[in-house]
Protein backbone atom coordinates (compact mmCIF):
# COMPACT_ATOMS: atom_id res chain seq x y z
CA UNK A 1 0.00 0.00 0.00
CA UNK A 2 2.78 2.17 0.68
CA UNK A 3 4.51 2.07 -2.13
CA UNK A 4 1.62 3.02 -4.41
CA UNK A 5 0.85 6.38 -2.86
CA UNK A 6 3.60 8.14 -5.05
CA UNK A 7 2.35 6.88 -8.53
CA UNK A 8 -1.40 6.63 -7.70
CA UNK A 9 -1.79 10.31 -6.52
CA UNK A 10 -0.77 12.12 -9.77
CA UNK A 11 -3.75 9.92 -11.26
CA UNK A 12 -5.66 10.81 -9.01
CA UNK A 13 -4.86 14.62 -9.00
CA UNK A 14 -5.56 14.89 -12.80
CA UNK A 15 -8.66 12.86 -12.54
CA UNK A 16 -10.21 15.68 -9.79
CA UNK A 17 -8.54 17.95 -11.99
CA UNK A 18 -10.59 16.79 -14.91
CA UNK A 19 -13.65 16.14 -13.17
CA UNK A 20 -13.69 19.74 -12.34
CA UNK A 21 -12.95 20.90 -15.58
CA UNK A 22 -16.19 21.94 -16.34
CA UNK A 23 -19.34 22.33 -14.51
CA UNK A 24 -21.32 19.73 -17.27
CA UNK A 25 -18.32 17.46 -16.09
CA UNK A 26 -18.61 17.60 -12.66
CA UNK A 27 -22.23 16.82 -12.76
CA UNK A 28 -22.07 13.77 -14.44
CA UNK A 29 -19.73 12.83 -12.13
CA UNK A 30 -20.14 13.76 -8.51
CA UNK A 31 -22.15 11.18 -6.82
CA UNK A 32 -23.40 14.15 -3.92
CA UNK A 33 -24.56 16.73 -6.87
CA UNK A 34 -27.95 16.14 -7.37
CA UNK A 35 -30.05 17.92 -10.37
CA UNK A 36 -31.09 21.43 -9.88
CA UNK A 37 -28.60 21.98 -6.78
CA UNK A 38 -26.24 24.92 -7.43
CA UNK A 39 -22.70 24.76 -8.48
CA UNK A 40 -20.38 27.76 -7.77
CA UNK A 41 -17.25 28.40 -9.75
CA UNK A 42 -15.64 28.32 -6.34
CA UNK A 43 -16.47 24.69 -5.60
CA UNK A 44 -14.80 23.82 -9.24
CA UNK A 45 -11.68 25.92 -8.55
CA UNK A 46 -11.35 24.27 -4.91
CA UNK A 47 -11.40 20.89 -6.48
CA UNK A 48 -9.15 21.82 -9.23
CA UNK A 49 -6.09 23.20 -7.35
CA UNK A 50 -7.10 20.36 -4.72
CA UNK A 51 -6.02 18.14 -7.79
CA UNK A 52 -2.84 19.95 -8.69
CA UNK A 53 -1.98 19.57 -5.28
CA UNK A 54 -2.29 15.92 -5.31
CA UNK A 55 -0.75 15.65 -8.30
CA UNK A 56 2.38 17.74 -6.72
CA UNK A 57 2.78 15.31 -3.85
CA UNK A 58 2.97 12.14 -6.55
CA UNK A 59 5.49 13.77 -8.20
CA UNK A 60 7.28 14.95 -4.67
CA UNK A 61 6.94 11.13 -3.17
CA UNK A 62 8.13 9.80 -6.72
CA UNK A 63 11.03 12.25 -7.29
CA UNK A 64 13.60 11.39 -4.90
CA UNK A 65 13.51 7.60 -5.63
CA UNK A 66 13.72 8.27 -9.05
CA UNK A 67 16.97 10.54 -8.78
CA UNK A 68 17.89 7.49 -6.62
CA UNK A 69 17.19 4.97 -8.73
CA UNK A 70 19.08 7.02 -12.04
CA UNK A 71 22.49 7.29 -9.29
CA UNK A 72 21.78 11.63 -9.68
CA UNK A 73 25.50 12.87 -8.02
CA UNK A 74 27.14 16.41 -8.16
CA UNK A 75 25.58 18.73 -9.83
CA UNK A 76 22.69 16.61 -11.36
CA UNK A 77 22.08 16.23 -7.30
CA UNK A 78 21.82 19.38 -6.54
CA UNK A 79 19.39 20.61 -9.44
CA UNK A 80 17.03 17.52 -8.55
CA UNK A 81 17.19 18.64 -4.55
CA UNK A 82 16.65 22.35 -6.02
CA UNK A 83 13.77 21.07 -8.48
CA UNK A 84 11.97 18.91 -5.03
CA UNK A 85 12.70 21.66 -3.21
CA UNK A 86 10.39 24.63 -5.49
CA UNK A 87 8.00 22.21 -5.52
CA UNK A 88 7.61 21.48 -2.16
CA UNK A 89 7.59 25.40 -1.86
CA UNK A 90 4.59 25.40 -4.52
CA UNK A 91 2.17 22.50 -3.24
CA UNK A 92 2.62 24.57 0.36
CA UNK A 93 1.71 27.68 -0.93
CA UNK A 94 -1.07 26.19 -2.62
CA UNK A 95 -2.51 24.18 0.06
CA UNK A 96 -2.17 27.26 2.39
CA UNK A 97 -4.11 29.34 -0.65
CA UNK A 98 -6.87 26.16 -0.57
CA UNK A 99 -7.03 25.77 3.33
CA UNK A 100 -7.99 29.55 3.55
CA UNK A 101 -10.45 29.90 0.67
CA UNK A 102 -12.44 27.08 1.69
CA UNK A 103 -15.52 27.22 4.05
CA UNK A 104 -15.50 26.46 7.23
CA UNK A 105 -16.71 22.60 7.38
CA UNK A 106 -13.48 21.93 4.79
CA UNK A 107 -11.47 23.66 6.99
CA UNK A 108 -12.51 21.83 10.61
CA UNK A 109 -11.31 18.94 8.57
CA UNK A 110 -8.60 20.08 7.98
CA UNK A 111 -8.10 20.75 11.61
CA UNK A 112 -8.76 17.79 12.73
CA UNK A 113 -7.24 15.85 10.11
CA UNK A 114 -3.70 17.79 10.85
CA UNK A 115 -4.36 16.95 15.01
CA UNK A 116 -5.18 13.77 15.14
CA UNK A 117 -2.55 12.44 12.44
CA UNK A 118 -0.16 14.47 15.01
CA UNK A 119 -0.70 12.86 17.97
CA UNK A 120 -1.21 9.22 16.37
CA UNK A 121 2.34 9.81 14.64
CA UNK A 122 3.63 11.56 17.84
CA UNK A 123 2.70 7.99 19.51
CA UNK A 124 3.73 5.91 16.71
CA UNK A 125 7.14 7.37 16.08
CA UNK A 126 7.80 7.53 19.92
CA UNK A 127 6.97 3.90 20.41
CA UNK A 128 8.96 2.88 17.40
CA UNK A 129 12.29 4.87 18.56
CA UNK A 130 12.04 3.60 21.98
CA UNK A 131 11.39 0.21 20.96
CA UNK A 132 14.71 0.80 18.60
CA UNK A 133 16.68 2.00 21.74
CA UNK A 134 15.60 -1.25 23.46
CA UNK A 135 16.78 -2.91 20.61
CA UNK A 136 13.51 -4.67 19.85
CA UNK A 137 13.14 -3.37 15.92
CA UNK A 138 15.47 -2.06 13.71
CA UNK A 139 15.16 1.08 13.06
CA UNK A 140 13.61 2.73 10.12
CA UNK A 141 14.67 4.95 7.34
CA UNK A 142 13.39 8.81 6.73
CA UNK A 143 12.11 8.01 3.78
CA UNK A 144 10.02 5.20 5.07
CA UNK A 145 8.90 7.51 7.51
CA UNK A 146 7.78 10.18 5.05
CA UNK A 147 5.31 7.58 2.96
CA UNK A 148 3.92 6.38 6.59
CA UNK A 149 3.45 10.37 7.63
CA UNK A 150 1.80 10.64 4.15
CA UNK A 151 -0.10 7.20 4.21
CA UNK A 152 -1.40 8.25 8.30
CA UNK A 153 -2.23 11.77 6.94
CA UNK A 154 -4.19 11.00 3.97
CA UNK A 155 -5.85 8.00 5.65
CA UNK A 156 -6.99 10.59 8.68
CA UNK A 157 -8.31 13.21 6.37
CA UNK A 158 -10.66 11.15 4.45
CA UNK A 159 -12.06 9.38 7.83
CA UNK A 160 -12.42 13.40 8.81
CA UNK A 161 -14.05 14.22 5.46
CA UNK A 162 -16.42 10.92 5.68
CA UNK A 163 -17.19 11.85 8.82
CA UNK A 164 -18.35 15.24 7.69
CA UNK A 165 -20.52 14.42 4.38
CA UNK A 166 -17.58 15.82 2.27
CA UNK A 167 -17.37 12.73 0.20
CA UNK A 168 -21.08 11.93 0.25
Amino acid sequence: FLATIGPVAPFLGLFAIVAASSAAIYRRLAANYEAGDPLDRGTLRYLRLSGVIMVLAGLLLLAPPLAARFDLAGNAAMAAAVGIGLLLAVQNWLNIKVVRDSDELSRASVVEASAVSFWLLQGGVFGWAALVKLGLVQAVSMWTMVIIVMAVYLAVSIVSGVRRGLFA
